[in-house]
């Protein structure tokens, strides 16, 4: 069933989450579209455009029996994600987080609906028909690569862009684009710079599923584009309880085979990995230990051998912003994924302000000077994958903190 927001009226539902707004006044940062500069902050109490956030009523939920007609000259956007099963908290908290992202940058002409697709392919598919026939002109959502999946073909017979939160970069296709994290480009970016930094050979330790085949293929695919070389991959069950075999088969000829080890996993996995290192000779100086994005938000650091390992992920900064936004508004901490509602939200939200009769067409969305998110700048490639301005990060006691920046601005198309 359909729940319907618009600016009009969060004050019927919320009132609450206006004044925290207001009495608190809260960091915006922006979707940036061709036209923005480059900053990332803007003012307590008004919107990156200058508009102040009193001229706009807020968005809310209106009545349960489905959505009412089209106001004139209205643009609708369908949001499609597990409102129910076993994704249904998470899915819940990135409705909270779209909420945000429609106060922030919605205007009056611009309609939010939010789709239950329970976290299966078929209910992903009963709602984007459901969306499609209440008049949206793009897709925001679903959250899983085979929801996406159900999904695309249904909107492609209508003419309406998909913009999927899966991080399988094999969902995209023309007219659907992969807005999430994906393995390939956290990888190049820890690469880039460890290679950058003169270590050159490199060795993968990753469980036998489809993330950690992945994680090696990209590294195999990044090292050669970049000039170095991947040496050795190892493989491990992910219902193993003993890593103990799988450290010691990678660790067979040590530092003076590869210099860097990426571990592809996170969790409690990882940390009983990281127990291992010291054991087979895997620490600093002999070998750097490297990470991806599942390392984010994580005590890494609480084990020892861990401890100056790199990963690439956004930078800190602009989340914990969201986060703070987030927590004052609904009482509790975002999960990670929340920030790709708010983004994808935002993006068509600015978007839907562009002049002309259809806003979401393929060259509006993937304007090669990107946008900046709650994540760092993004942009869609040409193979309708999102491309992120990452920091590299390196592994402390206390947490993490940031040793290479994100770029400022995408260079190139």
């Amino acid at each position: 069933m359909a729940a319907f927001y618009r600016r009009c009226r969060l004050f019927l539902f919320a009132p609450w989450l206006i004044i925290v707004f207001f009495a608190a006044g809260c960091e915006h940062l922006e979707i940036n579209g061709p036209q923005s500069s480059g900053d990332a902050s803007g003012t307590a109490g008004t919107n990156p455009y200058g508009d102040s956030e009193g001229a706009y009523p807020a968005p809310t939920v209106t009545r349960e029996g489905g959505p009412p007609p089209p106001s004139q000259d209205a643009i609708r956007v369908g949001l499609l994600l597990p409102l129910s099963g076993p994704q249904g908290s998470l899915g819940k908290a990135m409705l909270n987080a779209a909420q945000l992202a429609l106060f922030d940058l919605g205007d009056q002409h611009f309609e939010l609906l939010s789709y239950d697709t329970q976290g299966t392919p078929e209910g992903a598919a009963s709602a984007a028909q459901t969306a499609l026939d209440d008049g949206d002109t793009l897709l925001l959502g679903p959250l899983l690569a085979s929801s996406a999946r159900a999904v695309a073909p249904i909107a492609r017979s209508a003419r309406v862009p998909v913009i999927a939160f899966t991080s399988d970069r094999t969902v995209a296709e023309p007219g659907v684009f992969v807005l999430g994290f994906t393995p390939e480009a956290e990888v190049r970016r820890i690469l880039s710079y460890a290679i950058d930094n003169g270590l050159t050979r490199f060795a993968v330790l990753a469980p036998q599923d489809a993330y950690g085949n992945a994680v090696a293929t990209a590294v195999g695919d990044a090292a050669a584009a970049l000039g170095g070389q991947l040496v050795r991959t190892q493989y491990y069950e992910p219902t193993a309880r003993d890593f103990g075999p799988a450290v010691d088969a990678v660790s067979r000829g040590g530092g003076r085979a590869f210099e860097a080890l990426l571990i592809a996993d996170g969790g409690d996995r990882l940390r009983a990995i990281g127990a291992q290192l010291p054991v087979h000779k895997l620490q600093p100086p002999a070998v750097r230990i490297l990470g991806t994005g599942v390392w984010d938000n994580q005590p890494v650091g609480s084990e020892p051998a861990l401890v100056g390992g790199w990963y690439a992920a956004p930078a800190p900064d602009y989340r914990e912003a969201f986060a703070d936004q987030y927590r004052q508004a609904f009482g509790n901490t975002p999960p990670r994924l929340a920030t790709l509602a708010y983004d994808a939200t935002a993006l068509a939200a600015v978007l839907a302000r562009n002049p002309g009769y259809f806003p979401f067409d393929e060259q509006a969305i993937t304007d090669p000077k990107g946008f900046l998110g709650r994540d760092g700048i993004f942009r869609f490639g040409p193979d309708g994958v999102a491309q992120r301005g990452l920091a590299v990060l390196e592994v402390d006691r206390g947490g993490s903190h940031v040793i290479s920046p994100p770029p400022a601005a995408f260079t190139g198309s």
